[in-house]
């Protein structure tokens, strides 16, 4: 498996699953502590897989697209309004392109698709809500833009291997 080469942005969920993963170790991993410490390696395998390549046996060579900084105001932009629905025209807006030219420069540049892109960045923080605050999953589903919990827990669990429940459940042992 190859790895693709993304725009240079810092890693906010990586870092914190491993540094999350370091305390557990540091402090022994006994009882149910192997269930969350395999949990979090589960989680970090699934977070660079997904995130750092292109999804196939081979990466395809990503040539041209969108420049970095029009790449770093989509991350803003998604990150600021992660709450509330966010369309393509949304995001091709914030950048003066148009819906085709934006689907087709962002996906050329990341290996992406737009709506792909939003769904990770929102999983990424529903993991960093389970992990660092104590709010309901249904909360959690509605900070991240999800008005159906199902539609959350099925998304979660394609993701993640297992359900927003059960990982909080495991995080709070």
């Amino acid at each position: 498996m190859e790895f693709t080469n993304h725009f240079p942005t810092r890693d906010p969920l990586l870092e914190h699953l491993v540094r999350t993963l370091g305390k557990e170790v540091e402090a022994g991993v006994t009882g149910s502590g192997y269930l969350y410490a395999g949990q979090l390696l589960q989680t970090i395998a699934v977070h660079l897989v997904s995130k750092y390549t292109a999804g196939e046996p081979t990466a395809r060579v990503y040539q041209g697209g969108m420049p970095n900084f029009r790449l770093r105001r989509i991350e803003d932009y998604v990150r600021t309004h992660l709450a509330e629905e966010i369309g393509i025209e949304d995001l091709a807006n914030e950048v003066g392109l148009s819906r085709w030219h934006f689907s087709r420069t962002f996906e050329q540049a990341t290996g992406e698709a737009p709506s792909r892109y939003v769904q990770r960045l929102r999983m990424e923080q529903a993991i960093y809500l389970l992990q660092t605050t104590d709010l309901p999953i249904t909360e959690v589903a509605y900070a991240v833009g999800y008005t159906s919990l199902s539609h959350f827990t099925k998304l979660f669990k394609h993701r993640f291997g297992t359900t927003p429940g059960t990982y909080q459940r495991c995080r709070s042992r």
